[in-house]
């Protein structure tokens, strides 16, 4: 087993469900400030990890958005943690590594800026760039395991990893169910060419403004998934199974 193998396995032991490893060169038409060398000078490559969303609990909404909620704080808290032991095991080995978060359980409703809610780079291109998926229309990642319904997170190092190939099927069928669908009008503006590598550009303030309103019966926030309900890719009787 090689070094890269062994840290797909290290991951996948601890509760990562997909690895994808990019190399920093598919990650250097990135703003600036949001490449892999603005943190670590020496970077090398940029691991990509997923956990999937509970299927039933996102097939419910609205109905279910609460649970759907905690399901993706969950979610969030145990990728923060599989990013610090891949970051951990890499600096012990030799190699700098930098593991990126998540919005931490417990501080979602205190986030009153969008950019705030952002992680320092863009988890979702990481994954396309380490071969994981494409883009939807929506600006959701489509996997070929679990459709839309996964959440990413990321870590940088300097470890020469072997690189995964780009994805290359088509998953996104562009049926437009994901802007009919959003509450919030967001994917109705649209502004240029959807690209399966590079996204699409959606109006990120009219989502974030509908989730704000958005609350449970104990006057926190919660969580809207619907465009990710709606896509047909997301139904377990169309995705293609490992």
């Amino acid at each position: 087993m090689n070094f890269t193998e062994e840290i797909k396995k290290f991951l996948l032991k601890k509760g990562a469900e997909l690895v994808g490893i990019a190399p920093v060169e598919r990650l250097m038409r990135a703003p600036k400030g949001y490449r892999p060398r603005d943190y670590i000078s020496n970077a090398r490559s940029v691991i990509s990890m997923a956990i999937h969303i509970d299927y039933a609990l996102m097939s419910n909404l609205p109905r279910s958005r609460i649970e759907y909620t905690q399901n993706g704080r969950a979610i969030d808290k145990r990728l923060d943690e599989l990013a610090h032991e891949c970051a951990k095991s890499l600096i012990t080995r030799g190699f700098g590594a930098l593991p990126s978060l998540r919005a931490k359980p417990g501080e979602f409703d205190l986030i009153e800026n969008m950019n705030d809610f952002s992680a320092a780079m863009s988890n979702r291109h990481i994954a396309v760039a380490a071969g994981l998926g494409e883009f939807g229309l929506s600006g959701n990642i489509l996997t070929p395991q679990y459709g839309p319904a996964q959440l990413f997170n990321s870590v940088i190092t300097e470890a020469p990893l072997d690189p995964d190939p780009f994805f290359e099927g088509k998953l996104c069928t562009k049926c437009g169910e994901c802007i009919k669908s959003c509450p919030s009008g967001a994917l109705r503006d649209i502004r240029g060419k959807y690209d399966r590598q590079k996204g699409v550009l959606i109006n990120k303030q009219k989502c974030w403004e509908y989730g704000k309103r958005l609350r449970g019966n104990d006057g926190k926030r919660i969580l809207c998934g619907m465009c990710l309900k709606v896509c047909p890719v997301g139904d377990p009787a169309l995705q293609v199974r490992r």
